[in-house]
């Protein structure tokens, strides 16, 4: 008897839904008890509607997930994220691979553990190959990654460094050119605080106090930004 499982592609190039489309078709002509219903959705409101249609006993079972998609017209739903967020709540069985063109450390470290994916991939580095093996993997119930996020993972798991999630959110920051004196307005601190904060991951990485450039580049080194 065949299995059955109920497909949702999010993402916002007609091309890339075809490919996945075609890994999807692939799967089924090699496994004869394997057998999917594909639905797709390029926008935030499409994906909301696809979404609404699903039911307990009709759920979705795979979604592919970009996250970067336009927001739907209420503005409520601004990225592929908080679609992600409202698949966990409604659909807490379902395997959701993100495959993300995102490849800064502390985006992905973010949606690691915030959405918590069952499977992570890099847009650079999947293949038709890559992606059979991470729905294969998250079906049995084994999370996938792609090779970029587990080199994070490992710098991270390796380090000796501990650093806050606000730490975090100042480094990223920084890194990506916003001045000390509007991080306030981002991270809900003091211009005292924020400069606390600095100070201490200049101690924490053994960097001289005067040096941004060289926090910035262990903290990189180390996986955090």
């Amino acid at each position: 008897m065949k299995k059955i499982l109920n497909v949702l592609i999010i993402e916002d190039h007609p091309m890339i839904i075809e490919g996945y489309q075609r890994v999807f078709e692939e799967i089924s002509s090699d496994d004869k008890n394997l057998k999917f219903n594909i639905a797709s959705a390029m926008c935030c409101e499409t994906a909301n509607f696809k979404i609404n249609e699903y039911t307990i006993s009709n759920s979705i079972d795979i979604v592919l997930l970009d996250l970067r998609l336009p927001a739907s017209k209420d503005g409520k739903t601004i990225s592929g994220e908080d679609i992600g967020y409202k698949i966990r709540d409604e659909f807490p069985n379902c395997k959701i691979i993100i495959i993300t063109s995102l490849s800064d450390n502390y985006i992905l470290n973010t949606i690691l553990k915030k959405l918590n994916p069952d499977g992570l991939v890099i847009k650079s580095e999947v293949s038709g190959r890559e992606l059979k093996d991470a729905i294969f993997s998250v079906l049995d119930d084994i999370p996938y990654y792609s090779s970029s996020v587990l080199r994070l993972l490992r710098r991270q798991i390796s380090s000796d460094f501990i650093v806050e999630p606000v730490d975090r959110q100042i480094l990223y920051h920084l890194s990506i050119g916003t001045k000390t004196k509007n991080l306030p307005k981002i991270v809900h601190l003091s211009l005292g605080g924020v400069e606390r904060r600095k100070r201490q991951l200049k101690q924490i990485f053994n960097v001289d106090e005067t040096n941004d450039n060289v926090l910035l580049k262990i903290a990189k080194d180390n996986g955090f930004i």
